[in-house]
């Protein structure tokens, strides 16, 4: 049974049975996957607090018979700014919304790990200076690169040119990606 310990983000989360979660994580150097974090509800658990989600921790993992056990962890960032602002936190559920679904489980992926730990850093500054809404889109065309969906070359002088017309444009252009809708943008748009 391989061990390995890793930097990761946590994307997605659900419960498993009364005590245990399913995480999925994006690590530096072992790409994206689901693990069981055993426990972790239990009052007495010392991984629960480290294991929330957006948290960058690093994790002890041990493959299992089905799916990955995580068996130590300890946060390396909370990113407390950003979980403060609701408009924050939003997007920084649509990143990991579109991590999720847009990159492959078991995919070497450690250019989107970076990615994903630099958007997770500027929205966590307490002051940002570039307009959110720029960063993010930089953001997507970037993810769209790296997982073989966009090339520059692609639309040419067709490209949307306000962010406006950007926005409806690249959830259109996502959603049929994905052969489904995205559950962040309808969020983002209350708030």
């Amino acid at each position: 049974m391989s061990s390995f310990t890793d930097q990761a983000i946590i994307l997605k989360r659900y419960n498993l049975g009364e005590s245990d979660r399913i995480l999925t994580l994006l690590t530096k150097y072992h790409g994206k996957f689901d693990a069981v974090a055993k426990g972790i509800r239990k009052i007495i658990s010392r991984k629960g607090g480290n294991l929330d989600l957006l948290n960058l921790v690093e994790v002890k993992v041990v493959e299992g018979k089905s799916l990955a056990i995580i068996t130590e962890a300890s946060a390396i960032s909370s990113f407390e700014h950003l979980k403060s602002d609701l408009q924050k936190i939003g997007h920084a559920y649509y990143v990991c919304e579109l991590i999720n679904n847009l990159i492959p489980d078991e995919k070497r992926a450690s250019e989107v790990f970076a990615l994903t730990l630099s958007s997770l850093n500027f929205l966590n500054q307490q002051r940002i200076d570039t307009p959110v809404e720029e960063y993010m889109k930089d953001f997507e065309i970037k993810l769209l690169k790296l997982a073989g969906f966009w090339s520059d070359k692609m639309f040419g002088e067709k490209q949307p040119r306000s962010l406006k017309e950007w926005r409806q444009f690249n959830q259109i252009f996502i959603e049929q990606i994905l052969g489904k809708k995205l559950k962040s943008p309808p969020f983002l748009r209350k708030i």
